[in-house]
């Protein structure tokens, strides 16, 4: 039996009843991420006693769930998998990015409009930047913006109150971004917690400069100054640092952080997450 989610427990009830061998997935946090709490009073003692292998998406799910009380011997870290875009979409990005007139950062950032993801933030962070450095960033929200709008306000006041409205942008939803990604030079990551983050290595893929906080996953995800930018979780002085950083660099630098991004990623392919899927199952089996 398989539980691919670490909310639901149907499975683990199963294997239980018919005594078969269990592996849970845990893809998320819970409360640190999403705010979850579990219905049932005992929930740890449960998983233990249901489970004979877990497996984590990233070191940092790891030791939340140990930290709850799993037992850390019986759980494995097999990041998540991307599909890596096609070759025609990378020229497209590769295009983007060396184009002659780069005055204006085009930064993408992506997610559901919503507290956790920390959008107002990145918005937030702007207001330490000289205004000659902010009229010339461009930051478009990806997403549901109108599940919260009081929170959807909030981020348009902020930006209004300090005089850089036309510097960000939401976008809404679309079923294409590998269409839009291509015509960005940045991307940001302010969630408070990912527990992998599919998008930080699909931003990666492109050869976007990634920033992105040293919560929850990005920091596995992301070395910092060598393929992409980590700051500190909600100091926003050091994300305005860190997106002047990337406005300011120059041409051998950001190819440099590109490149490495590219073959950083390789590491969170679809392929090779499910050759190591393939090799745990092997290995348990045995």
């Amino acid at each position: 039996m398989h539980t691919n989610s670490n909310r639901d427990c149907l499975g683990a009830m199963l294997a239980k009843k018919y005594k078969k061998p269990h592996v849970w997935h845990l893809r998320e946090f819970g409360r640190e991420d999403y705010d979850l709490r579990y219905l049932m009073p005992n929930y740890i003692h449960f998983m233990n006693t249901t489970t004979d292998y877990f497996v984590a998406i990233s070191d940092a799910v790891k030791r939340a769930w140990v930290d709850k009380g799993l037992k850390e011997e019986r759980i494995y870290r097999i990041y998540d998998g991307i599909t890596l875009p096609q070759a025609e979409t990378i020229q497209k990005a590769d295009a983007f990015h060396n184009r002659g007139n780069k005055n204006t950062l085009h930064i993408a950032y992506l997610g559901i409009v919503c507290p956790s993801k920390g959008q107002l933030d990145a918005t937030k962070a702007l207001s330490y930047l000289d205004l000659n450095i902010v009229q010339n960033i461009k930051l478009d929200f990806w997403g549901d913006y109108k599940c919260l709008p009081e929170f959807t306000h909030a981020i348009n006041a902020f930006a209004e109150k300090h005089g850089y409205p036309e510097a960000i942008s939401f976008k809404g939803f679309t079923d294409n971004i590998w269409n839009e990604l291509p015509k960005y030079d940045a991307a940001m990551v302010c969630s408070r917690s990912e527990a992998f983050g599919r998008i930080t290595p699909e931003y990666m893929s492109l050869g976007l400069q990634v920033i992105a906080s040293d919560s929850g996953a990005n920091p596995e995800l992301i070395e910092d100054g060598v393929s992409g930018y980590i700051y500190k979780q909600a100091d926003l002085k050091d994300l305005a640092e860190k997106i002047k950083q990337v406005y300011i660099q120059n041409t051998t630098d950001w190819k440099k952080i590109s490149n490495n991004a590219k073959l950083r990623v390789e590491i969170f392919s679809d392929t090779n997450h499910a050759k190591n899927m393939y090799s745990f199952y092997r290995r348990i089996v045995h």
